[in-house]
């Protein structure tokens, strides 16, 4: 039988393995954007962009491969908003900066890591996502 601190870290651990589901599915949708965005001519197909796209994959199969394993901290989920946002913010470059169609993933990061992370989190993640936006605006 589970003790009360192994329940708490059995729980902890399926959040964050919800978390990448949701971060996969995430990318997903913007790769599909993308690729509709490409269809449509609405943006051009940059090899940058794929780039970014198989290393946000690989790097979410790191990921969750380390969760399965039990290794993660507070400060590996910082690091992976961060780079969470850096991605989000180079694809969202390099289809058009502030008039991309792919800013909304924005939000839906913010979200989601509100629903699977917590409060601390996503003020975190919103603030990260806000200067990102305003640096693409500037820029």
């Amino acid at each position: 039988m589970l003790e009360g601190s192994d329940i708490l870290e059995w729980e902890r651990r399926r959040k964050y393995l919800w978390a990448l589901t949701v971060r996969e599915a995430t990318t997903a949708a913007l790769l599909l954007a993308y690729g509709v965005g490409i269809a449509c001519r609405v943006v051009r197909s940059h090899f940058v962009v794929w780039t970014i796209f198989a290393l946000f994959f690989a790097f979410n199969f790191g990921r969750r491969v380390l969760a399965r394993r039990g290794i993660f901290s507070k400060t590996y989920q910082v690091t992976t908003l961060v780079l969470d946002v850096a991605m989000i913010s180079l694809v969202v470059y390099f289809t058009g900066g502030v008039s991309s169609l792919l800013i909304p993933i924005y939000f839906i990061q913010v979200f989601a890591t509100a629903i699977l992370a917590g409060r601390r989190l996503a003020m975190l993640m919103a603030l990260l996502s806000s200067l990102a936006l305003c640096l693409l605006g500037w820029g």
